[in-house]
């Protein structure tokens, strides 16, 4: 019975050094890929503001101007106001700036005023800028008028801070009754 037992006692460390040879042997390596995604929204915004934001920074900090007051000379004459209307973009299709400009009028008494102030509205070239049109504001624009267009140029986040100037007719203003005035401006960006 001895015998039997370290022959199967045997057979039992046999079995297990073949067993782990067999099936404990160093398993194969194989790399396994793992894949992230994500989505960057297109961003187009604008801002109408007072200084010039170039920078996102500015741009995030700056306060979009809603009125700002024509200043007047030492003869009492209309000076050219200026003003920014700043577009932060990261999307690559051509963006259209279009413009409607309304007169100025009487702001108190329309009905027995009946003054105008035309002006104009213009801008400068830049860096992505084309098609760059004067805009003369009128009584009753029939629409929007395309004013300039913007090709973002580069890669990434881009703000174009474009300098608008609006220049009153002075002959109107000085033929005006007095009055207290306003004018609007609209702007409208699309792409395409």
């Amino acid at each position: 019975m001895k015998r039997i037992k370290k022959i199967l006692a045997m057979v039992m460390i046999v079995a297990v050094m073949f067993g782990g040879m067999v099936f404990g042997a160093n398993p194969t390596t194989a790399d396994k890929e793992f894949t992230l995604t994500t989505t960057v929204a297109g961003v187009l915004s604008t801002k109408i503001t007072e200084a010039q934001a170039n920078t996102n920074a500015n741009f995030q900090s700056a306060s979009d101007l809603i009125t700002k007051a024509v200043a007047t000379n030492g003869e009492g004459l209309p000076e050219d106001t200026v003003f920014y209307f700043n577009i932060r973009t990261n999307i690559t299709p051509l963006i259209t700036v279009k413009v409607k400009a309304t007169n100025f009028i009487s702001s108190t008494n329309t009905t027995s005023n009946t003054s105008e102030i035309s002006y104009t509205l213009s801008t400068s070239s830049g860096d992505g800028i084309s098609g760059i049109e004067t805009i003369t504001s009128s009584s009753a624009p029939a629409g929007f008028t395309t004013f300039y267009e913007y090709t973002k140029p580069g890669t990434g986040l881009k703000i174009d801070s474009r300098e608008i100037t609006a220049s009153l007719n002075t002959a109107e203003f000085a033929e005006a009754n007095q009055d207290s005035y306003t004018a609007t401006i609209t702007f409208n960006v699309s792409t395409t």
